[in-house]
């Protein structure tokens, strides 16, 4: 059951590109993008539907991991939707440290926003153009088509609770919190959660757009209230050129 963002945001500090300071448990977490699909090149909204990579994905998809081939993740979590599980597999397969034991947690958490009935249909299409479309196509009355869309709350509670997700797993395996370096967090996902994941818990000015495949760094840091033995806070921080970073060049 989520719980809602009011009852979090008591419990949980969050900060627009703070420095983190010595010391601290820090996490930095890498948000990834996926390839282009036939979707992204035709101009049709995906949401919660799929579609394949596209040749030029597939080289996305691999370019960034050349680009990020040296890094050591401690954990990886990828959307359990089909064009992030491939984008993840051929990042992989270009990584200089992966090994048979390195596991990646698909989760519904870090997955594109639900679009409702707009979605598999062409980009700009207003709501009220969507139910139309809808309505004709399945032979209903447009008063009776219901959009399940997902609202901003609604997305910012997910996010929430994924980086309440991320915060406990480094917890259940350091036994202090203490660590010498951050860990390495890697999370394949997609544009538009993205975009309001920056907005809303970064409180960082949107992108326009977030490419396929590039990358937005975050740093992490774990914080004690006054009085606490635990790690019950966290701020988040991004700057800007850590934001949108790509590595694939088109010619």
């Amino acid at each position: 059951k989520l719980i809602s963002s009011s009852l979090v945001r008591q419990a949980f500090t969050i900060k627009s590109r703070a420095k983190v300071n010595k010391g601290m448990p820090k996490i930095d977490i890498y948000l990834v993008r996926h390839g282009e699909t036939t979707a992204n090149r035709d101009e049709i909204l995906q949401g919660h539907c799929d579609y394949p990579l596209t040749d030029l994905g597939i080289l996305q998809a691999k370019e960034v991991g050349i680009g990020l081939k040296d890094i050591s993740w401690d954990f990886i979590y990828c959307s359990d939707l089909p064009r992030a599980v491939h984008s993840l597999d051929l990042l992989l397969s270009e990584n200089t440290n992966r090994s048979d034991n390195m596991a990646v947690v698909q989760t519904e958490l870090i997955r594109e926003l639900n679009f409702g009935v707009r979605e598999s249909m062409r980009r700009g299409l207003s709501l009220k153009e969507a139910k139309e479309i809808f309505a004709k196509k399945n032979g209903i009355a447009v008063k009776d088509v219901v959009d399940t869309s997902e609202s901003d709350s609604d997305v910012s509670i997910r996010q929430i609770k994924f980086l309440q997700t991320v915060k406990e797993e480094f917890l259940s395996r350091s036994s202090s919190g203490e660590m010498d370096r951050p860990f390495k967090v890697l999370c394949m996902t997609h544009g538009g959660f993205i975009r309001r994941f920056l907005r809303f818990q970064c409180n960082y000015p949107s992108p326009d757009s977030i490419k396929n495949c590039s990358v937005s760094i975050l740093s992490m840091e774990l914080e004690k209230s006054e009085g606490s033995e635990s790690f019950d806070k966290y701020s988040l921080a991004t700057e800007e050129d850590k934001v949108n970073i790509v590595y694939f060049k088109e010619e």
